[in-house]
């Protein structure tokens, strides 16, 4: 559904909660998945709750960033979603790697985890983020 007028503040903002769901949720399948599979396990000196309220803060940001600046650019992103996505996907995919080089308790099979994640959450958000706020009204003339 493509919308015509400018997206209030309130459907920005409901886009950006949506998005947050997103990006928060699906990571927790697929670690989960991996966990399972790999046998991959947090880091013994990370405290479980504090980790998790990094993970929301980081992921309150990203959704805040990714929604906004798609609203900026909604009159030529919201024809590219898909190469948004992968813009983003690139973006973190990279940032993956980078820090399984740099900490060493964040593992290989870690930042294959984030990356298969980040595959699945960055288009559902493009996609969930372009059909909530739209097309510019002066796309739609």
């Amino acid at each position: 559904m493509r919308r015509s007028k400018t997206p209030s503040p309130l459907r920005i903002m409901t886009c950006c909660i949506i998005v947050f769901a997103i990006l928060f949720i699906v990571p927790l399948f697929v670690y989960s998945a991996f966990a399972a599979v790999m046998g991959t396990e947090m880091p013994e000196e990370a405290s479980p709750a504090l980790f998790m309220v990094s993970v929301v803060i980081e992921k309150i940001g990203h959704a805040t960033v990714f929604v906004l600046i798609f609203y900026l650019g909604r009159s030529s992103l919201s024809r590219h979603w898909v190469p948004y996505a992968l813009a983003w996907w690139t973006m973190f995919a990279l940032g993956e790697f980078a820090l399984a080089l740099r900490q060493p308790t964040y593992t290989a099979d870690m930042a294959v985890g984030g990356v298969i994640a980040e595959a699945i959450y960055l288009p559902l958000a493009a996609f969930v983020t372009q059909q909530l706020l739209g097309v510019p009204k002066s796309e739609t003339a």
